[in-house]
């Protein structure tokens, strides 16, 4: 929430943004036309396909119910290009479709069960992105870093939330300095 100059409150969600804004630092831009494979249908998954959508992706949103991404993608970003998938099918070796592969899910989450899921999916020069922060390096990005692809951890997303609530609240760029490290190892530090 925002306060305007009128005194009345603005709602913002900067789940979006947040989520584009590592993606840029790794060519995002040049995503525009390649293929997007999003983990989960929760609330996050919803803010991440319309940022693809919208950055002009052709996504497949799968889930446990693939008839609950197909809702969810008639919803958020009706488009031909887009198609819903199947949790399950990706944790078996497949095609390497994807540019993009997003864990959305709460899969691999401390206190929830492992992701399964199989790198042969993700297309050479990929990019694996898991929003999962506990724990912050999944066994998802461990394995992804392994196989030579680029990675980006739920710290990102929300690091770059809170500079985009900071430009909301303040109307100016956070100050940010070597790659966010100091400010990730406040939010890491124990106790």
């Amino acid at each position: 929430m925002v306060r305007q100059a009128d005194g009345s409150l603005t709602g913002r969600n900067t789940d979006a943004p947040g989520f584009l804004e590592p993606l840029a630092c790794l060519g995002g831009a040049q995503l525009s036309g390649k293929r997007a494979l999003v983990l989960g249908n929760g609330g996050a998954a919803r803010a991440i396909v319309v940022a693809l959508d919208d950055a002009g992706l052709a996504i497949t949103l799968a889930g446990r119910n693939p008839a609950k991404a197909q809702a969810l993608l008639d919803e958020l970003a009706p488009s031909p290009a887009h198609q819903p998938g199947d949790l399950a099918q990706f944790a078996a070796r497949g095609d390497p479709a994807f540019d993009l592969v997003v864990n959305a899910s709460p899969l691999g989450m401390v206190g929830n069960p492992p992701l399964a899921f199989d790198l042969s999916h993700v297309a050479a020069g990929g990019i694996v992105d898991d929003i999962v922060t506990t724990p912050l390096d999944t066994p998802l990005l461990r394995a992804a870093r392994g196989a030579g692809f680029s990675t980006i951890d739920g710290l990102a997303m929300l690091i770059g939330q809170a500079a985009v609530a900071f430009c909301h609240f303040f109307g100016q760029q956070p100050l940010r300095n070597d790659g966010d490290a100091e400010l990730r190892q406040i939010l890491t530090a124990k106790g």
